[in-house]
Formats: structure tokens, C-alpha cells, sequence
């Protein structure tokens, strides 16, 4: 059984390539002699070149795709490891002010920099230099529980604006699969 390939000239290819911008050099010297290797190919050598093209391509998306998502995966544990960091802060000041947790992040600013308050996966705000420059446009955490009882481990005190992370006071967060804790 003999299968027929569309035949088509070194010219039909330039203007093809040309149109898809594949081809931006005009000049004819530069590419006539892939021209002359290209019309040397039969059409199932050029189905062939063209399905290898193709799965490069594909292989090229596949890995970018990949390194995306492994780039947002680290920016969630990075944004965990933050609350983890904020509700163990939130433990120390309670401890020395009667086990009630603080009504804001300035309260804290002895256990706490300003520069932790902004989520690794936050494009759009910037770290806050120090604590008079701090305010809710530079901050991706958000208090939920203010004046929360320090031993109330059940009810989230912590979230992040962008991941959606819950944090409690015993350290743990909640990442909208399972309660984590710092070292899992």
C-alpha cells in the first residue's frame, strides 16, 4: 500500500516559512543551500523532519510547563514555611501577654520583621523596609482571629491573600489539603 505525499518546491517552503515567521532572512545566498538539501527530500523524509520539529516543540512546552509548576509549588512551600514562621511569633508575643494572640503585625514587631510579610508567590506588592513602612498594600497576610486565646489551636488565625494558606497557632498550616506541620 503506497501512500502519496504532497511534492512541493524549495520555493513553496521559503514562502510558507516566510508567512509563519519562521524565516526572517530574505537574502538568497543565506539559505539556498538548505533549499537544494530541501528539494532533495522525497515527502515522507520531509513528514518525517516535520513530525521530529513537532516533538521537540512539544518536548520544549512540556519542560517549560513543568519548571512553572514547579516554580509555583516552591513559592506555596515557601509561603508555608512564612506562616509557620508568623504563627510561631504570634505564639512567643502571646505568651508574654496573657496567651491572647495580637490584633496586628506592628504589635509583634519585636518577634517579627516587616520583610516576612509579603508572600514568596506576591508579585504585586513590595517588602515593607521596616515597620513605618508597613501597611495592608505592602502586606499578603491577613490576620483573621484578632485577640485569639494562644491554646484555640482549631481556629485559624493567619492567611495568605494569595495561596489561600491557613496558619494556626501551634505552627501548623493548612495548605487546602491537609493540616502540615513545619517539618513535613
Amino acid at each position: 500500500m503506497s501512500e502519496h505525499f504532497p511534492v512541493c518546491n524549495a520555493n513553496q517552503v521559503v514562502r510558507v516559512l516566510r508567512r509563519n515567521g519562521f524565516l526572517l532572512v530574505s537574502q538568497k545566498g543565506s539559505h539556498q543551500k538548505w533549499l537544494m538539501i530541501i528539494n532533495g527530500w522525497t515527502g515522507a523524509t520531509r513528514v518525517i523532519v516535520f513530525a521530529l520539529l513537532l516533538a521537540v516543540v512539544i518536548a520544549v512546552a512540556w519542560v517549560v510547563a513543568a519548571a512553572s509548576a514547579a516554580k509555583r509549588r516552591a513559592a506555596s512551600l515557601g509561603c508555608a514555611s512564612r506562616i509557620t514562621s508568623i504563627s510561631l511569633a504570634v505564639r512567643l508575643w502571646a505568651e508574654d501577654n496573657g496567651g491572647v494572640c495580637a490584633s496586628n503585625f506592628l504589635c509583634m514587631s519585636n518577634e517579627l520583621t516587616p520583610k516576612i510579610l509579603v508572600c514568596p508567590g506576591d508579585r504585586r506588592r513590595q517588602k515593607a523596609t521596616d515597620w513605618a513602612s508597613l501597611t495592608p498594600a505592602n502586606c499578603s497576610y491577613e490576620i483573621m482571629s484578632p485577640g485569639l486565646r494562644v491554646k484555640d489551636t482549631n481556629t485559624a488565625f493567619i492567611r495568605c491573600a494569595i495561596h489561600g494558606h491557613l496558619g494556626y497557632t501551634d505552627g501548623t498550616v493548612f495548605d487546602g489539603v491537609r493540616r502540615r506541620h513545619k517539618y513535613e
